[in-house]
């Protein structure tokens, strides 16, 4: 048919497009991550990932001791980058450790972004005290978090951490530094 025609044709061209990707940070500032400089190498280990995503990419920090809150709301990389690096950097380790509560908080923000992948990296030193007795809610949310297409990562400061940060990225389908 080609030769009839009075035009030349090509196949379409596929332009490869990249899904942005959504990035929520849950950084433990509790007491224990003053011991060896955790904080500080979890701090940078935060900022390293932030930087290394893209302005229409995702980024939210959810940091968290007794309580979780809000470091930077998510919203894009492009205008959160410079807010994201200079509130890290204010975190001081203080009180005990209680991660459940900051996971549910970064699966809220997750689910309610509009992003091609969605991620959560945890940044620990691991030392959650109810960590025996809960194992199985942190379990049962991050499956929760599968279903919904939502990836968990876990990034153990030190070298005594629990075996449920492991756990975690095995099950969420991540990967466990």
């Amino acid at each position: 048919i080609e030769e009839l025609l009075p035009v030349k044709l090509f196949a379409p061209e596929k332009i490869q497009k990249r899904l942005n990707v959504a990035v929520q940070l849950v950084l433990d500032k509790s007491a224990s991550m003053k011991n060896e400089d955790r904080l500080e190498f979890a701090k940078a280990a935060a900022k390293e990932a932030i930087k290394a995503l893209k302005d229409d990419d995702y980024i939210g920090v959810v940091a968290f001791d007794q309580q979780p809150f809000h470091l930077v709301e998510i919203g894009r990389v492009g205008t959160q980058r410079r807010k994201a690096m200079e509130r890290i950097d204010l975190l001081y380790p203080n009180l005990t450790t209680r991660m459940l509560a900051a996971l549910k908080l970064a699966k809220r923000d997750l689910e309610g972004v509009k992003a091609g992948r969605k991620h959560m990296i945890i940044l620990t030193d691991g030392k959650i005290p109810s960590a025996v007795d809960d194992a199985p809610y942190y379990l049962q949310l991050v499956r929760e978090m599968r279903l919904l297409g939502i990836s968990v990562s876990t990034f153990l400061v030190g070298s005594e951490g629990e075996p449920l940060l492991k756990e975690l990225a095995d099950v969420g389908g991540g990967a466990f530094y």
